[in-house]
């Protein structure tokens, strides 16, 4: 039965585990694929003082 406990303790942290893998992974590819985002912004914003 000890056993039986570790094994339910460790399916649960898997899980805990793996979720927050997802979790960060979607963040951060959100995140990466924003990036290209902000620092055009950030042009067209100097672009518009220059004009």
């Amino acid at each position: 039965m000890s056993r039986r406990s570790s094994s339910s303790s460790l399916e649960i942290l898997l899980g805990l585990l793996g979720g927050a893998l997802v979790a960060i992974g979607a963040f951060i590819w959100r995140v990466y694929t924003a990036t290209p985002d902000y620092p055009q912004a950030q042009g067209n914003d100097d672009h518009d003082d220059r004009d």
